[in-house]
């Protein structure tokens, strides 16, 4: 290709999701959509427009999987612009001096990156990448200009690091609510979304209809690929429905009970100590009362933090994660306790074939489902509603339901549910401390009538 027909000018119609991710000035920007909306071609763009408008500039695009980057990647590049990428050194040069390097997998070839100046970098299928690790390490490179600028194009997969760093606490600005089109903005990051259907006019009918179909084919698969839900997570059953999560926001008022505290304490790096404080609420709802976290601290810390909330909070009972290290926290916290309030150890033990829950930590988030689609669980810290919202559960080889454990979440890059696990701790605790009116719950609605009713009078 020659020079005259580098700078040739292409007249390109673009859709509102695509024209705010190209043209956005943050020095983060995202693209997050379901399949045939146009990412790749957009992504390619916008590092061909960066090299175009800044001679000399020196790009790097990244996928993690090398068959990816070699039959995806480099192709669709080579098929939109009529160019030849390098074979070997997976490299191509514009006659300005730009430059943009391909590259896969996590960057064994890190120490050779080290002393690079990036003009801009690129992650295409970002939710790939487990962790923001790459792009971190990444972002340290940015340093040949004041614009050098990261990108990224990626589909929905929950709130994993992606959604924590472009969306999380971010303003947004609605263009189309039925093609999902939203641009969301915050101090250095920009992110634009869409479903599949917001670019169906420059897709193939038998396509879109086909997209249309797996509604009811594959619900779960349509949900997160297609209309680009973020509280799905490859194809686990969410535990909670948007309507309960939006019950859990409703405060509600009554004679106050019994106050039960639950500790989640951390077990990784990232992870945080959580401290919950649940009240019991006419005797048979449930309230948040207050909720604490810290992170990076010693045993002695955390030990001493929990006992003085405790001894604050007038509380009835407490308890703490006993699995793995939890077990010296615990002895060390009864010791601090000394009779103020009593202390249960909380296990997550198996359950046996015949429940239909594989374990109790399922049995729990399930009878907080009870309680959120009654109405009669308040929770009024966001931390702990946005960790409900992408708890999801599958089933064992019993057939009995089974939470997703922290450990696979980990692995796929989704935040730990430390904040609401102190929350599912302290409701096992108020319903093991008060069996007889957690059977009455389970009865019929007439029954539940009653003891509304009951309750009214007294």
């Amino acid at each position: 290709m020659n020079e005259q027909q580098e700078t040739r000018e292409i007249n390109i119609k673009l859709n509102w999701y695509q024209d705010k991710f190209l043209f956005s000035k943050e020095r983060y920007s995202c693209l997050i959509g379901g399949v045939g909306t146009g990412k790749t071609f957009v992504f390619l763009l916008k590092a061909w427009q960066i090299c175009q408008e800044n001679p000399g500039s020196l790009g790097l695009i990244v996928r993690r999987e090398y068959t990816d980057l070699r039959d995806s990647t480099i192709n669709d590049f080579e098929k939109y612009f009529g160019v030849k990428v390098k074979e070997q050194a997976k490299e191509y040069e514009f006659p300005n001096g730009s430059k943009i390097m391909f590259r896969h997998g996590d960057l064994t070839d890190k120490n050779v990156l080290k002393n690079i100046n990036l003009t801009f970098f690129g992650i295409e299928q970002a939710e790939e990448y487990e962790t923001s690790v790459i792009f971190d390490f990444l972002r340290d490179r940015l340093r040949q200009s004041e614009n050098s600028c990261g990108f990224l194009i990626a589909n929905a997969a929950g709130h994993n690091w992606i959604y924590e760093r472009f969306i999380e606490g971010a303003k947004s600005e609605v263009y189309d609510l039925p093609t999902g089109q939203v641009a969301y903005a915050k101090p250095n990051y920009f992110c634009a979304t869409a479903n599949s259907f917001a670019n169906a006019h420059n897709l193939p009918a038998s396509y879109v209809a086909d997209l249309r179909a797996q509604e009811k084919d594959a619900p779960e698969h349509y949900k997160q690929y297609v209309i680009n839900d973020f509280n799905v997570l490859d194809a686990d059953d969410l535990l909670l429905t948007p309507e309960e999560i939006s019950n859990l926001k409703q405060n509600f008022s009554g004679l106050a009970g019994k106050r039960y505290l639950a500790a989640d304490l951390a077990r990784f790096g990232k992870d945080k100590c959580v401290c919950f404080i649940g009240e019991e609420v006419s005797g048979f709802k449930f309230a948040e009362v207050a909720t604490d976290a810290w992170g990076q601290k010693d045993t002695l810390h955390s030990v001493g933090r929990i006992a003085d909330i405790g001894r604050q909070m007038n509380l009835q009972d407490g308890t703490v994660d006993c699995d793995g290290l939890g077990q010296g926290y615990f002895d060390n916290l009864k010791d601090l306790v000394n009779g103020h309030y009593g202390l249960k150890e909380f296990h997550n033990t198996a359950l046996g074939k015949q429940s239909p829950y594989a374990n109790v930590r399922t049995e729990i988030y399930f009878y907080i489902k009870e309680l959120a689609s009654k109405g009669w669980l308040y929770i009024k810290t966001p931390e702990i509603i946005n960790d409900l919202a992408r708890l999801s559960y599958t089933y064992n080889r019993n057939g009995q339901k089974m939470m997703i454990s922290k450990e696979i979440m980990r692995s796929k890059g989704v935040k730990s549910p430390d904040y609401a696990d102190a929350l599912m701790m302290s409701v096992w605790l108020w319903k093991t401390k008060n069996p007889e009116t957690s059977n009455l719950r389970r009865r019929k609605i007439g029954r539940f009538n009653f003891i509304n009713n009951q309750m009214n009078n007294w």
